[in-house]
């Protein structure tokens, strides 16, 4: 049970700082994807977290403290969530349909969603936040795909793998985050998408097979 107004949220039951961090961090994840970091004040994450405000500064100096914490909370979890790259003998198409299929279900998950979000709106003030959003999320997922691609070249693949690599990790991401802000679910968004994940990769093999048979 909590009081709203001008008196702090109060908990009916205490919790442990470990629970009142963790608390507060998905109260900012959720509130910073809805509003954007200039639309949260520490009394709505008290509101949402079921704590004082008090207790929110103990843990965090202002609402931009948060948010940093937010989001190298959020991407700690969501790096032990990154996919294996492909077997290096799976065939293209087969390698790539898991992949994207793996990145799919990622880039749709509430996790990945809000923070993506919220730097959307919020990272042009906090640069370095997207850069490490990029460095310990986007670059190893590229450089997973890349990899592969690169076991495949003289084979079924002739471009650049970095390049490629980085394409369809963007391709991905903004298929996840379309269906996801047309309001769909993460298991809706990944079930939806699933049928044009197989025709990109589809598409994207014959095209490489075409481009070695000219070289040939």
């Amino acid at each position: 049970m909590f009081i709203v107004g001008n008196r702090d949220a109060e908990t009916s039951a205490p919790r442990s700082r470990r629970d009142n961090r963790a608390a507060i961090l998905l109260a900012g994840r959720i509130l910073f994807a809805r509003h954007g970091v200039s639309g949260v004040t520490f009394e709505h994450v008290a509101r949402e977290a079921q704590l004082t405000r008090r207790t929110i500064y103990n843990h965090f100096a202002n609402v931009d403290d948060l948010f940093a914490g937010v989001v190298h909370q959020t991407l700690r979890q969501l790096k032990a969530q990154l996919p294996p790259a492909p077997p290096a003998e799976r065939q293209l198409h087969a390698g790539l349909t898991r992949f994207m299929r793996d990145l799919l279900g990622l880039f749709a998950s509430p996790g990945f969603f809000d923070l993506h979000l919220a730097l959307v709106r919020h990272g042009n003030d906090r640069p370095e936040l997207r850069t490490a959003f990029e460095r310990e999320l986007l670059d190893p997922l590229s450089a997973l795909l890349a990899g592969y691609l690169g076991t495949r070249r003289a084979r079924d693949f002739h471009q650049d793998p970095q390049r490629s690599a980085r394409e369809i990790v963007a391709i991905v991401l903004g298929l996840a985050e379309t269906s996801r802000l047309l309001g769909r679910t993460d298991e809706e968004a990944t079930r939806q998408a699933l049928p044009l994940i197989g025709a990109l990769a589809q598409a994207f093999a014959q095209t490489q097979r075409n481009q070695l048979s000219r070289v040939a």
